[in-house]
């Protein structure tokens, strides 16, 4: 575990005004890094840094520290979340009681909700810039790059919550939006998006994004901006009807079964699906264009050998009645 004492886990937990045992807390922080740290980044790259940072004398360079700093503040505060009810509750073969000590009094029900809520925000935010740091200094984590995991995620063109922040500003890097939408995505690029560009072209499309030495061209770094914004919206278009949204595009929670904020009424959030579906539409038709006008036998290749290319070329060519002396003339 990167947290590996009492004095360790209080340094990056903050506000202890108390007593605390590693026996109670160190099963929370392994949960923390089972259920949240490790599906993140990756069996390897965890391995690797676990190793470093219990070696007898740990041996991280600069990156790697700042890396595990990141993710020791979101391992605490997962901690806290996995651990809030068993912390409150006594536990024994006769039972639960809560634990009520002299002159002290439990949190109630709003303390928990927020406090769980919190702690749960902070994981997610910090696991964030974790991963963004991690995404911006690959190289310098060769562990990461050459695993399995990493050519997996690189073959999603929407693949973290900063990615998705780009294109879709109201995720304000939030890492349970991205974990919402996360099936949306994949089904947006795998089966929407190949009946737009044809399955030849995204099979290349993937291999060339997974590739980290890949070079792309000005045209292909311009379709993949806008494959991106197609894929994003057309998620978001799908997800909306089923999220617990605010007005301001927050999910809610529902720890312990209330909701302190609005859920947006189901006709809200329909309206919203169909302007994001609409906004899709458009990326998907720019992206169409895009296609048609620069597809050759040495730009978008697959695209351009594709029966969706000449089938498009077709249909613009007869948008016009044909130019033949047989066509009479005709006044509205």
């Amino acid at each position: 575990m990167f947290i590996k004492d009492i004095k360790d886990f209080k340094s990056v937990f903050g506000g202890v005004q108390r007593n605390m045992e590693w026996d109670t807390w160190k099963p929370f922080i392994n949960e923390a890094e089972q259920f949240y740290i490790i599906p993140a980044i990756g069996d390897e790259l965890y391995t690797e840094l676990d190793g470093l940072v219990n070696a007898a004398t740990p041996n991280l360079n600069t990156k790697q520290a700042r890396l595990v700093s990141y993710l020791k503040i979101s391992i605490a505060a997962y901690a806290d979340y996995c651990g809030w009810f068993r912390i409150l509750l006594g536990t024994g073969d006769g039972g639960k009681t809560i634990i009520a000590p002299k002159d002290m009094q439990a949190p109630g029900k709003w303390t928990t909700v927020g406090g769980r809520k919190d702690a749960f925000n902070r994981g997610d935010k910090s696991l964030e810039m974790a991963l963004a740091f991690l995404e911006k200094n690959a190289d310098d984590f060769s562990t990461w790059k050459d695993s399995p995991f990493y050519t997996i995620i690189q073959k999603q063109f929407i693949a973290s919550a900063t990615e998705l922040t780009e294109f879709f500003p109201h995720a304000a890097h939030s890492r349970r939006m991205f974990l919402q939408l996360k099936d949306y995505l994949k089904k947006a690029q795998e089966k929407h998006l190949k009946t737009v560009i044809g399955s030849e072209q995204l099979t290349a499309w993937i291999a060339k994004i997974s590739n980290a030495n890949s070079s792309f061209s000005p045209e292909e770094d311009e379709a993949f901006e806008m494959v991106r914004s197609y894929v994003t919206r057309k998620a978001v278009s799908d997800a909306i009807p089923y999220l617990n949204i605010s007005e301001d595009w927050r999910l809610i929670a529902e720890f312990d079964g209330m909701q302190s904020e609005n859920v947006l009424p189901k006709e809200r959030r329909e309206e919203l699906a169909l302007k994001e579906s609409e906004l899709a539409e458009g990326f998907r038709n720019e992206l169409i264009r895009h296609l048609q006008t620069y597809a050759s036998a040495t730009v978008f290749p697959e695209y351009f050998s594709s029966t969706l290319y000449s089938s498009r070329l077709e249909r613009k060519a007869s948008s016009k009645l044909p130019n033949s002396k047989e066509n009479k003339y005709f006044v509205l």
